[in-house]
């Protein structure tokens, strides 16, 4: 008569091993560090989130919060003096306007080793062209954020710029500051320049009238009406790319 036996018990989930052999220590001390490393990672911050630049900016220094490392972006001021008050002669000369803004944002020592150009035309140089910001710079720059300085978002690239929509219109001087009212809550900004930065009335000696526009007006930030005297002006920055948190170094040209 035949003895019976028992059947072996059944396998563990995951074990495949033959029967009898045991589970080398190896093993195990794999699937401790595997656990390790598992509830390790658990505790570890869930990364960070790019912030949005819309609504309230924030700044350290002259770099808006909103960015991170390696963002690109360029700011924007008005004068808080206009060029009649400053005895700024007409010209026909881009690099006349150019200077005079320069000199305006050198007395803030922030902004002195910065360079600036005006956004504004001449008849023979126009916004765009002054500024590179046309539709090859917006190419090469990519999506080159416009900023108030410690103020808001003004335009995402180039082309934003120019839809005749600024996203800010809460403009500030070269201190951070809102600038001084030309009439009523307005300030009257001569650019000589139509709202896509082509020339309109320009820039330019001997002009009986020159075009100017309102920052505080939505559609109307390059081009309201026709006046005979210089008024403040746009400063545009270079392309700034975000280095550290709180310093930006100029682009690679």
């Amino acid at each position: 008569m035949s003895r019976s036996h028992p059947p072996p018990p059944p396998l563990a989930f995951g074990d495949f091993r033959p029967r009898g052999i045991a589970r080398p220590a190896s093993f195990h001390a794999a699937l401790t560090a595997l656990a390790f490393l598992l509830s390790t990672l658990a505790l570890l911050p869930a990364p960070a989130t790019a912030q949005s630049c819309d609504g309230t900016v924030a700044w350290t220094g002259v770099v808006p919060d909103c960015l991170s490392l390696g963002d690109r972006y360029r700011i924007l001021f008005v004068t808080s003096t206009p060029g009649h008050a400053d005895d700024l002669a007409r010209s026909d000369d881009i690099a006349h306007y150019n200077a005079h803004v320069q000199t305006v944002a050198r007395r803030n020592p922030a902004l002195a080793s910065l360079a600036f150009k005006v956004l504004g035309s001449t008849t023979a140089v126009n916004a765009r062209q002054n500024t590179d910001t046309e539709a090859a710079d917006q190419i090469t720059d990519g999506a080159v954020r416009i900023f108030y300085f410690k103020g808001n978002k003004v335009a995402d690239d180039y082309a934003d710029l120019y839809d005749g929509n600024w996203d800010s219109q809460e403009p500030t001087d070269e201190d951070g500051n809102l600038p001084p009212s030309t009439s009523g809550p307005l300030t009257w900004v001569s650019t000589g320049s139509n709202s896509d930065g082509t020339v309109a009335r320009a820039l330019r000696s001997g002009a009986e009238s020159i075009t100017f526009g309102f920052p505080q007006r939505n559609g109307e930030e390059l081009l309201f009406s026709n006046n005979s005297r210089l008024h403040h002006f746009y400063a545009l920055s270079g392309v700034r790319t975000v280095a550290t948190a709180t310093a930006p170094t100029a682009a690679p040209a």
